[in-house]
């Protein structure tokens, strides 16, 4: 294995940034990771607008992301991230959760511009 994309560790995105940057300086050995930011169920619950949401993408990219892993939320909110990653040049998939399917199945978030899926 040479690449990964890592979509979701539990240690969190500042870990999986730092991890990937010691591998590419040589100082350990693993394959090039590919760091992503989780979009879940509870990461647009506070009134959040999609300005928000996209400051939201730009800041996670600052620290290192170079994707976002979807799963649910509200569509609208979705949707932004989703552009907003378009527009930054960072990659998307997505879990298309039980909970986020009544709202937009994989073909409408297709065409949003999602990159990939999980199912």
């Amino acid at each position: 294995i040479t690449t990964l994309r890592e979509v979701g560790s539990f240690r969190g995105l500042e870990w999986t940034v730092e991890q990937a940057r010691k591998i590419a300086a040589g100082e350990i050995e693993g394959p090039d990771i590919q760091p992503y930011a989780i979009v879940g169920e509870n990461t647009f619950v506070k009134g959040e607008t999609p300005e928000d949401v996209r400051a939201w993408v730009r800041k996670v990219k600052q620290l290192g992301a170079v994707g976002l892993k979807l799963h649910s939320g509200p569509a609208e909110l979705v949707k932004t991230a989703i552009q907003e990653a378009k527009v930054q040049g960072m990659q998307t998939t997505m879990h298309h959760a039980q909970i986020f399917t009544p709202q937009a199945n994989v073909l409408q978030t297709a065409t949003w511009g999602l990159g990939s899926r999980n199912v």
